[in-house]
């Protein structure tokens, strides 16, 4: 939507999934200035000739100066501020870009504040153009200014066959998830087998999906979905702490002479700590509608996230070689293996997941993230990192089922095929109702069942 006045063009897109129709035409530019608590002062668009359609210009530095914290929030003010029946009717807002930074590339969902602007109010047709073109338009002297309609980028983006794909896509693999780990603890119900802190980590990974499901954060959300997403994010970080922790502990109970892994629970309960203090900063910090602590603990957690992951990360890749080590030496169980071998896989799956979520902090640090290939990969990094991690989180369900139906077929000659094996079974427990179907726990060394090194 390419703007022109006064002999110049100056580049204009349509905000960011924005649906209000709109038309080519001419309006009279009028700048909207700004009082405290971002009160509207449209006094200016009063001052066309009658008859004339109106342009609002906001400048977004003296809006966000005045306690402005979205586009459509401002939007809003605008449609409830101009008089009804006015000769000079308002009819489109073009807002200069949040983005400062000379040479970038404006309206990347990722850092402009559109907010909901999917239902506009009033039905304003609502354009973004450079911040620099927007204090021009603001300073010109008045005269007619030519909107023609452009999408932009972002917007046809949205239309691709690929990005829908991929959404459905990930959509799809979620429900699946969500369904599948549904049925898992309606069997554990059954058992009577709940109250533990498995249940606990798969509770707050549901609670994750479904949100992830549902929203996107790298869009243009309302105040109410925006805040589900970060309280999300805490849920879903905890849920993806105690898988961590759970794998260990089992880690340890095998190779108790790594120092390292004495402190491992610690290292990532205080991660999750911090990292979830700092979204409930920034979750506070939506609430209030406080865009200057918007944006410092947007850049705080920009920063501190991919820190944090990149020491989860690696104390992660020290597990799994430890882990992978250590059963190597040691005689145990066919079956016993094998369980502890999925286990390892969905491990493997979780730090691919975690080095996904490293790689986008990073991305978002870098200037990358103005740009459309940047939102991209930010979109797609985002998906298959939370959808790897919470595979390899629900996933234990499906080990526990797999090792109770194949337990069975490894008995039998289990003990034949190596004198040295030592066969860890689970305790007994008590018989659930005929009609319940029982979960095992996850096959632990105990003290009491210490494996022999094998020389």
């Amino acid at each position: 939507m390419p703007i022109r006045w006064a002999g110049r063009a100056f580049a204009s897109i349509r905000a960011f999934q924005d649906t209000t129709d709109a038309s080519n035409g001419s309006f009279f530019p009028a700048h909207i200035r700004f009082e405290e608590n971002c009160a509207v002062n449209a006094s200016a668009a009063g001052q066309a000739a009658a008859g004339a359609a109106v342009a609002a210009i906001v400048v977004w530095e003296e809006a966000a100066s005045a306690g402005c914290f979205s586009f459509a929030q401002v939007t809003a003010l605008l449609a409830a501020a101009r008089a009804p029946g006015s000769s000079a009717p308002l009819r489109a807002v073009v807002f200069g870009s949040a983005v400062a930074r000379p040479g970038a590339s404006f309206g990347s969902p990722i850092v402009e504040p559109y907010g909901d602007l999917r239902t506009p109010d009033g039905g304003l047709f609502v354009a973004l153009t450079s911040a620099s073109a927007a204090r021009l338009l603001a300073a010109a002297q008045p005269g007619p200014v030519y909107l023609r309609h452009d999408p932009g980028p972002w917007n046809d983006l949205l239309q691709t066959a690929g990005f829908r794909a991929r959404r459905y896509l990930f959509l799809a693999t979620s429900i699946l998830l969500i369904l599948y780990t549904f049925w898992e603890i309606g069997l554990m119900l059954c058992a009577l087998t709940v109250w533990n802190w498995r249940m606990l980590m798969y509770l707050s990974a549901i609670g994750y999906l479904v949100v992830f499901t549902l929203l996107q954060p790298y869009g243009a959300n309302s105040r109410a979905a925006a805040m589900a997403i970060y309280a999300s994010w805490i849920v879903g970080y905890a849920s993806l702490s105690l898988f961590i922790v759970a794998w260990g502990t089992m880690v340890r109970r095998i190779q108790q002479k790594q120092p390292v892994l004495r402190y491992n629970h610690w290292a990532h309960y205080g991660a999750a700590a911090l990292v979830s203090l700092s979204i409930l900063v920034r979750l506070w910090a939506f609430a209030a509608e406080s865009y200057q602590l918007y944006a410092i603990t947007t850049t705080l957690v920009m920063y501190e996230v991919p820190a944090v992951l990149g020491v989860q990360t690696a104390l992660l890749v020290l597990l799994v070689w430890s882990f992978l080590r250590q059963t190597s030496r040691i005689a145990i169980s066919v079956h016993t293996r094998s369980v502890l071998l999925n286990v390892s896989a969905l491990c493997v799956i979780a730090l691919a997941g975690c080095l996904c979520l490293v790689a986008l902090g990073a991305l978002l640090a870098t200037p990358a993230r103005y740009e459309l290939g940047g939102y991209q990969a930010v979109v797609v990094l985002y998906q298959l990192g939370q959808t790897l991690l919470f595979v390899s989180i629900l996933g234990v369900l499906w080990v526990k089922d797999r090792a109770k139906r194949t337990r069975p077929l490894f008995i039998q000659n289990e003990l034949g095929d190596d004198d040295r094996t030592y066969p860890l079974r689970p305790p007994e427990h008590s018989s659930p109702p005929a009609h319940c179907l029982t979960l095992p726990d996850p096959v632990l060394f105990s003290q009491q069942q210490t494996p022999h090194l094998v020389p």
